[in-house]
């Protein structure tokens, strides 16, 4: 998942300077001349926009035989469990539910890449309180995701996520993190060894993290009464 601030100023940016000093790595210039991933030799100040993050990613996908879809309205049309769109998902809940209208284009999508507008100012995810505390909290934004529905599994989205962020955008590898599900025995779930040995073909042990089920798992449950 990416997420891209609102606004397409420095919040709205990806800054892919080395912070320890080292060379920059990163997707070219703003023109597009430069090949993605390689080293960067000039500007010691590379940012991309947020418009340019936006269209890498969804042609990323796209060529990879991802369907685009649009953003839903922020305020859902016809979802009475939301105030607002608050997630990517948001859209294709009727998917993951099995209630799409299967004379609608939605019920017949495999793969799919969206860009969805999302406000989180009040229930159950808020996060009013936390921004300006850090550097990724925001009330408006834009969510980048790519999504499988009874197509690929874990291997295909690790290699596309590590392509993508690696190669494409020219984050250096041994900058990034990635985390799996620890397991809880509370509910009987086991740790997700498989996708532990996935990003093993990525990553040394030190950069695979576990997370916890309050971690790695979002819940949309609450319905909101609009008065």
């Amino acid at each position: 998942m990416v997420l891209l601030s609102a606004d397409k100023q420095t919040p709205g940016s990806l800054d892919l300077r080395d912070k320890e000093g080292g060379d920059e790595v990163c997707g070219g210039e703003m023109n597009g001349e430069e090949e993605p991933g390689r080293k960067w030799s000039g500007d010691k100040s590379v940012f991309w926009s947020a418009e340019r993050i936006r269209s890498t990613f969804i042609n990323f996908f796209t060529e990879r035989g991802h369907k685009y879809w649009k953003s839903s309205p922020v305020a859902p049309l016809n979802d009475p469990t939301l105030l607002f769109s608050n997630a990517g998902m948001n859209q294709f809940k009727p998917l993951f539910q099995g209630t799409a209208d299967p004379s609608l284009e939605l019920s017949q999508l495999t793969r799919a890449v969206n860009s969805q507008k999302c406000i989180r100012a009040g229930g159950k995810h808020n996060d009013l309180d936390d921004v300006g505390k850090d550097v990724y909290h925001h009330t408006f934004f834009e969510m980048l995701g790519n999504w499988s529905f009874a197509d690929y599994f874990k291997a295909d989205a690790i290699r596309w996520a590590w392509e993508c962020l690696t190669e494409t955008f020219g984050i250096p590898g041994g900058r990034l993190y990635a985390t799996y599900f620890e397991g809880d025995e509370s509910l009987g779930l086991p740790a997700d060894e498989e996708t532990r040995q996935i990003w093993r073909q990525f990553l040394p042990e030190t950069h695979i993290l576990p997370g916890s089920a309050k971690d790695n798992f979002w819940e949309v449950s609450c319905k909101v009464d609009v008065v």
